[in-house]
């Protein structure tokens, strides 16, 4: 496992991260192998709040909405777990949800081969697992959780979909 937290090149203003662009592209270029065979999770904390990039649409999407990216390793794509993710990647989701994640893939999800898509209350969080189905019916994960609407980066119709 590792982490690397990245802020000096973006936090501030966009314009600096496309220095950094090559070589983030060398690290996953370089260790592309490690990567096929690892779960990968690129995330942010928040959108652009400085620079101009923050009153354009996608500036208002990200804003309240950063990018969150996972991949699985090949062995587990066409899969049913993909296909888990994908379903609740249309669903809210928190720091709660990631660290229900890793404690999944660290403590549970070996056991089963990684192939255990059941929900599971994992003990000592307070989310629930991407690779595995949320439960469903939980206000959190819908437009009932009581969260404003200022606080949510998709509004009106693009976000009546995700209720339904």
């Amino acid at each position: 496992m590792s982490l690397m937290w990245s802020v000096a090149a973006s936090h501030d203003s966009e314009r600096p991260m496309a220095n950094t662009d090559h070589d983030f592209r060398r690290f996953f270029e370089e260790n592309k192998h490690k990567f096929d065979n690892a779960v990968t999770i690129v995330m942010g904390d928040h959108g652009p709040r400085y620079d101009s990039a923050v009153n354009t649409k996608q500036g208002l999407y990200d804003k309240n909405n950063p990018l969150m990216l996972v991949s699985l390793p090949k062995t587990l794509r066409e899969t049913n777990m993909q296909k888990v993710l994908k379903r609740n990647s249309e669903f809210l989701s928190s720091h709660h949800d990631l660290h229900a994640t890793l404690v999944d893939i660290i403590r549970h999800q070996p056991s089963s081969n990684f192939s255990d898509t059941s929900f599971l209350r994992i003990n000592g969080t307070y989310g629930s697992s991407w690779l595995r189905r949320f439960e469903m019916g939980v206000p959190s994960r819908t437009t009932q959780s009581g969260i404003g609407e200022w606080q949510l980066a998709i509004v009106g119709k693009e976000w009546d979909r995700v209720n339904k």
